[in-house]
């Protein structure tokens, strides 16, 4: 059994069949992962399974200006900060979620369902959702 001889090519295809077929769209499916991939893979083909990823681009961020309307002040703030240290934050905040004798915290899958007492502000609502 040889994967190289099974790979299917969708440009050399329309090449060799351009004369008699006419793409009208091409459909994408999501599948979920089966373990026995990986067994198939290492000891059938003998190879590693292969990883499907995606270079997005750069996300644009504007320039900054001085007077910002429309838009929540720590959200536009956040836009203009290194990705590093906002890496680092939510890190450093997991692991305080976490311990490594209990285990993950029961996280509600709805956190905001439940009525809340005390009231707090809009932007620490909007906080307690980004990190949850």
């Amino acid at each position: 059994v040889s994967l190289e001889k099974r790979t299917f090519r969708t440009f050399d295809f329309f090449n060799t069949l351009c004369s008699h077929l006419r793409p009208i769209s091409l459909a994408f499916f999501q599948v979920t992962w089966d373990e026995s991939v990986k067994n198939t893979f290492h000891n059938i083909l003998g190879m590693k399974e292969p990883r499907y990823e995606f270079d997005f681009e750069p996300r644009y961020v504007p320039p900054q200006q001085f007077s910002v309307e429309r838009e929540p002040f720590h959200s536009y703030l956040e836009q203009y900060r290194d990705r590093k240290d906002v890496n680092e934050e939510v890190i450093k905040h997991y692991l305080t979620m976490t311990c490594p004798f209990n285990g993950y915290p029961n996280v509600s899958k709805y956190p905001l369902a439940a009525p809340n007492e005390k009231w707090v502000p809009d932007w620490y609502k909007y906080e307690l959702v980004k990190y949850h």
